[in-house]
């Protein structure tokens, strides 16, 4: 019982983060099943990092000010919002303004920094990572997300399989479950995203060279 819990637990994450892509970072392709996520969506204006700034750790405070300034002006309200993954927020915590002070402060070096000039951040392992750096590359969202559209067909389900033959995610080997009294859970959830305005977004990126 507690290893189906846990895999219950697991599944659930990997649906959310599966959600997040396809808002955030689908690229088009069938498996995304068509969805171009705003990252990728040619729609979304982009901020870009001075020349020579190729890896995302290079992001100041004034790209933040930037990305902002980039999108339409309702959609830069209280609503609004920053996406970044996780390890942004180290880099948060290592801004510094031209004297050298953090910039965020150091009494909130040990916390998560959840608000940028009073716009919330939030954080997903869907966004890339530091390691993912790269030129010409986008790797943050600004805006308005309450233009975004999540319209769910059929929420997370589990069925329980006792005949079928699946593939073993390690090794690619057949598993023929009734041969082998076997039992496997099969998680399904069926969404599409719209965007209602792209130009309630905005992208940082970093430059080609």
């Amino acid at each position: 019982v507690q290893v189906v819990n846990k895999i219950i637990e697991l599944a659930g994450e990997a649906f959310a983060k599966a959600e997040d892509e396809t808002v955030f970072t689908a690229d088009g392709s069938a498996t995304y099943h068509s969805l171009t996520g705003l990252l990728n969506d040619a729609g979304v204006s982009t901020h870009t990092l001075a020349d020579g700034s190729t890896g995302f750790g290079d992001l100041g405070y004034d790209d933040l000010i930037d990305m902002r300034s980039a999108v339409a002006p309702m959609a830069r309200g209280v609503r609004s919002a920053y996406v970044f993954h996780h390890d942004f927020e180290d880099v948060f915590d290592k801004m510094e303004d031209g004297n050298g002070t953090k910039i965020f402060g150091a009494g909130q070096a040990q916390q998560r920094i959840e608000r940028i000039r009073g716009r919330q951040v939030e954080y997903t392992e869907a966004m890339p990572d530091l390691a993912a750096s790269a030129a010409d590359t986008a790797f943050g969202l600004f805006g308005d997300f309450s233009y975004v559209t999540v319209g769910f067909q059929r929420d997370l389900q589990a069925t329980l399989l006792r005949e079928a033959t699946i593939q073993d995610v390690d090794d690619s080997t057949l598993i023929h479950l009734a041969a082998q009294d076997a039992q496997a859970l099969r998680f399904t959830a069926l969404w599409d995203v719209k965007f209602g305005l792209t130009g309630a977004f905005s992208k940082v990126a970093t430059p080609a060279t």
